[in-house]
């Protein structure tokens, strides 16, 4: 089609127009689907949808495992020691075409924390306003 109106131009800019309509369709019809990613966020290890099964499929090529992560037992020591623990948190930033890192130390887990209710004797939380929470 633009190869028609190409030939039916009147002037010089129109035949440049059509002609780089037609490049630039066929630079999408060339794209390459071999490098396209499949990028999943999965919660639960069991089941058909979980990481296990993901994992076992053979187009699994990597992920990324953190062990400085905070796990469920890090949150319970916090609450029953109170003790405040922190990470380190590396960020890549670019000023004026300049890019550097900045490593920061952040607060990851505070038993002084209240943005929730901590029930007694638990490790559970509740919002504040919440029905349950004694007055």
């Amino acid at each position: 089609l633009n190869t028609k109106f190409r030939m039916l131009a009147n002037n010089e800019f129109e035949k440049n127009l059509y002609k780089l309509m037609n490049i630039a369709v066929f630079g999408k019809t060339m794209e390459n689907v071999r490098d396209h990613v499949d990028v999943r966020l999965i919660t639960r290890w069991d089941g058909r949808y979980g990481a296990e099964t993901m994992i076992a499929k053979p187009n699994f090529h990597r992920s990324i495992f953190s062990e400085n992560t905070i796990t469920f037992d890090d949150y319970v020591r916090c609450l029953n020691d109170v003790t405040i623990q922190s990470r380190r948190q590396s960020c890549i930033r670019s000023t004026l075409h300049e890019v550097y890192t900045v490593s920061e130390l952040k607060l990851a887990l505070s038993p002084y924390d209240d943005k929730r209710y901590v029930v007694p004797e638990s490790v559970t939380t509740l919002p504040w306003g919440h029905y349950k929470i004694p007055l």
